[in-house]
């Protein structure tokens, strides 16, 4: 979800890594500003959860970002408070002291760290787990309020796939692993864009 002109040079901007801390996501709460100030390190760092549905447009609002931190990432994170058993009971949690921003050393049971770091697409700067893992969890999970952006990533998937069909020759659009491109995503259908096949997180 971001602004037009963003949008117009995605291809250009997007890249495996952040680059830098600026922020061009539409951002009415202030979260992605406010996690911006923070400078975290490339690569040891991924938002998981709604805000990989947010910025895809999938989610109207987000009231939160959950921030999966790994290295000198999670160090930034420990210097913000005192880490707290997280509420999944899976590793530790430190609350930003001022923002409604969250970070953990361990996503939930079953989903490596390494692993959602690594594969992460990199959205106007910003590290976002990939969709198709954002399907498994929320299938996984499957609370009341994970219904609607189930059912939101199917339709979504659904598009893909009708549009993968009429567009035979879209595997030269695919982006790079871990890049995201909108227009790229429509050419090259949901697998080239974190829509991986739904198979169980490793136990």
């Amino acid at each position: 979800m971001m602004h037009q002109s963003a949008v117009g040079s995605a291809t250009n901007r997007l890249t495996r890594r952040p680059s830098g801390p600026s922020v061009l996501l539409t951002d009415p709460t202030g979260l992605f500003a406010e996690l911006a100030l923070l400078d975290l390190p490339p690569g040891d760092y991924v938002l998981c959860g709604s805000a990989a549905l947010y910025v895809r447009g999938m989610r109207a609002r987000i009231n939160d970002l959950d921030v999966l931190a790994r290295g000198a990432a999670w160090q930034k994170a420990l210097a913000l408070g005192v880490p707290k058993p997280a509420l999944s009971g899976h590793g530790l949690r430190v609350v930003h002291p001022s923002a409604a921003i969250e970070f953990v050393d361990r996503w939930t049971p079953g989903w490596p760290t390494d692993d959602l770091i690594d594969s992460a697409d990199v959205i106007d700067g910003v590290p976002f787990m990939r969709l198709g893992d954002v399907l498994a969890w929320k299938e996984a999970a499957r609370r009341p309020k994970d219904l609607p952006d189930i059912a939101a990533v199917e339709h979504l998937r659904s598009l893909w796939s009708r549009r993968s069909r009429r567009c035979p020759s879209n595997a030269r659009y695919a982006p790079e692993p871990g890049t995201y491109s909108p227009h790229a995503c429509v050419s090259a259908g949901w697998r080239a864009c974190g829509g991986r096949a739904m198979k169980p997180p490793t136990r």
